[in-house]
C-alpha cells in the first residue's frame, strides 16, 4: 500500500493514508452544505490532501445537485466515490475511497424508510483491502437527528438502537466481527446516563468508538459549541483495541475555515489489522 501517486505530501514518512501496513485509514468529515462557498472545494482538496485517507464518510452533501460532489472528486486524483440517492431534502451522506487501496462493494442506503431514527439514509458498503482481504470490513456512515430538543434526541436514540442491531446482523451475515460506523452523531459520548443517547454502542462486549477518549480529553468536533458529536465507532474486539483516532484541527490549516468551509472539523482514524498472510 501506500503508492498513491498523488504526491507532494512532504518527506516524513507514515503521512500519507496507507502509509502505514497492516491498516486501513478513515475520515468522517461533515462539510456543512457543501459546497458552503466556492473556496470550499480548494480547502477539501487541501485537507484530503494531507492525509490521503483510504475512505472519507461525507455528511451535508447538497440533496439537490450532484454538481459540488463532482467538483471535489476532480479534485482528489486517485479517488472515486459515491453519494446516497436521496437525504433529507436538502443534505446528504456520500463516500470517497482510494482506488489503490480499496474497492467499495454492496454500496447501499439502509433505513430509507425509517423517517423517524434517519432523516437522512445511511449509506452502507463492504470494503474490500487491495492490501490484505483480511482487513475487510462492512462500513456505515451515517448523520443523525440535529437539534437540542427531546423528540430529537428520542430520534438520536432509536438511530442508535437500531446501528446496534444492523451491525450485530452484518456480522453475522458477513461471518466476520469487523464493522465501522463513521459519521455525524449529533451528541456528546460524554452525556450522564440520563441524556446519552447512545445505549448499546457506547460500551458493547466486542468495541466502542475510537473518538471517547478524544471527547474526555476534551477535544471537540463542532466548532460553534466546542462539542465532540463527530464520531468513529469500530466493532470487532481486536481491531477497536488496536485501532487509534484524531481530530484534524482544519481551522488551523485553512484560513476562514469556519466561513468558508465548514463548522466542524473532520475525524481521522487508523484501523489497525492484525497482520495475515494474503
Amino acid at each position: 500500500g501506500g503508492t498513491s501517486g498523488t504526491g507532494g505530501t512532504g518527506g516524513m514518512p507514515g503521512t500519507g493514508g496507507g502509509a502505514e501496513t497492516n491498516a486501513v485509514t478513515v475520515m468522517t468529515w461533515n462539510l456543512e452544505h457543501f459546497p458552503k462557498t466556492s473556496a470550499a472545494v480548494g480547502a477539501a482538496q487541501t485537507i484530503i490532501g494531507s492525509k490521503q485517507p483510504d475512505i472519507i464518510g461525507l455528511q451535508e452533501l447538497n440533496a439537490d445537485s450532484d454538481a459540488g460532489f463532482e467538483q471535489l472528486l476532480a479534485a482528489v486524483p486517485g479517488y472515486d466515490g459515491y453519494q446516497a440517492f436521496y437525504g433529507d431534502g436538502f443534505v446528504r451522506v456520500g463516500v470517497l475511497f482510494r482506488t489503490d487501496r480499496v474497492i467499495l462493494e454492496d454500496v447501499r442506503m439502509k433505513f430509507n424508510e425509517d423517517d423517524y431514527a434517519f432523516p437522512r439514509p445511511m449509506l452502507a458498503a463492504r470494503v474490500r483491502s487491495l492490501e490484505n482481504s483480511a482487513y475487510d470490513f462492512e462500513l456505515g456512515i451515517v448523520h443523525l437527528k440535529a437539534q437540542l430538543d427531546d423528540e430529537s434526541a428520542a430520534r438520536r436514540r432509536a438511530a442508535c438502537v437500531k446501528i446496534d442491531t444492523w451491525i450485530k446482523e452484518e456480522q453475522v451475515a458477513k461471518a466476520d466481527e469487523d464493522v465501522v460506523v463513521i459519521g455525524d452523531f449529533n451528541d456528546k459520548l460524554t452525556d450522564p446516563q440520563q441524556w446519552n443517547v447512545f445505549g448499546p454502542l457506547l460500551a458493547p462486549a466486542d468495541g466502542g468508538f475510537l473518538t471517547l477518549p478524544l471527547e474526555q480529553a476534551g477535544g471537540f468536533t463542532y466548532i460553534p459549541f466546542d462539542s465532540f458529536i463527530d464520531h468513529v465507532h469500530v466493532r470487532g474486539a481486536a481491531l477497536h483495541a488496536s485501532s487509534s483516532a484524531e481530530v484534524l484541527p482544519a481551522e488551523q490549516m485553512i484560513t476562514g475555515y469556519e466561513t468558508s468551509v465548514s463548522d466542524h472539523r473532520p475525524v481521522f482514524a487508523t484501523l489497525r489489522f492484525a497482520e495475515v498472510s494474503p
